[in-house]
């Protein structure tokens, strides 16, 4: 697979990963990231050469997004994971009075 075709790829891979988010699913935002990150080092392995300045740029731009979404969905988690632990502690504390 040439460079281009992988930033072709790459791309349609974020737009995947900002849609389940949105959707709020979870795991499938997982497998996308998943898959991004072994296409990253895919094609690091694959072309050791620098590539055209053109399609570098199209790459670092991709890339700084996809690090974008990947601290968006980190901060998500964290708020999921903070309400789930006060909704038990509420919970505990019902069970507790019956």
């Amino acid at each position: 697979m040439k460079l281009g075709e992988q930033l072709e790829q790459f791309k349609g891979l974020s737009k995947q990963l900002l849609k389940a988010l949105e959707q709020n699913n979870y795991s499938k935002a997982e497998n996308i990231a998943f898959k991004q990150q072994i296409l990253i080092d895919e094609t690091a392995n694959n072309y050791p050469k620098r590539p055209s300045l053109e399609l570098e740029q199209q790459w670092v731009s991709e890339i700084k997004s996809y690090r974008d979404i990947r601290i968006s969905l980190e901060l998500q988690l964290k708020k999921l994971n903070t309400k789930t632990k006060k909704n038990l502690k509420r919970l505990k504390g019902y069970t507790n009075r019956l």
